[in-house]
């Protein structure tokens, strides 16, 4: 049973021998395992700054192989495969919420910050021009 962030990916890939003749590979992710790690990374690190946050969420996700965007608040992003909302606590009353957004390689995600440029981060394989990062 594949839950709402969990599904199949089908990949095309070309025989080095045989160019002319592709293979279908069937990768399963468990984003809901991927997005449970992020508990993980920041458990100790209490006095982590929101930039810290931001460039850690990326580096992780990005040495996994995807295309990661987070951003706080105003944004767009679309043809991504899940998307996980975390809430970076500021101190022991105040969070500040972060959409994270993820995509493997070669798929079209695009997404689009209208915010300030200290409140997101991306990474992966993209191009960007402006506020505006384009996955491949």
């Amino acid at each position: 049973m594949h839950s709402k962030n969990q599904k199949p990916i089908s990949v095309k890939e070309t025989n080095p021998i045989q160019p002319n003749i592709q293979t279908d590979i069937s990768i399963d992710i468990d984003f809901n395992k991927i997005f449970a790690d992020l508990e993980n990374i920041f458990k100790g690190t209490p006095n982590c700054s929101q930039s810290d946050f931001t460039q850690g969420v990326v580096n992780h996700y990005v040495a996994q192989n995807l295309n990661v965007f987070i951003c706080h608040p105003v944004h767009k992003c679309d043809n991504y495969e899940a998307k996980h909302h975390y809430e970076f606590k500021l101190n022991v009353i105040q969070s500040k919420g972060y959409d994270i957004y993820l995509a493997h390689r070669g798929k079209p995600m695009v997404a689009t910050n209208f915010g300030d440029e200290s409140q997101w981060g991306y990474g992966g394989i993209f191009t960007r021009e402006h506020q505006t990062i384009k996955y491949q």
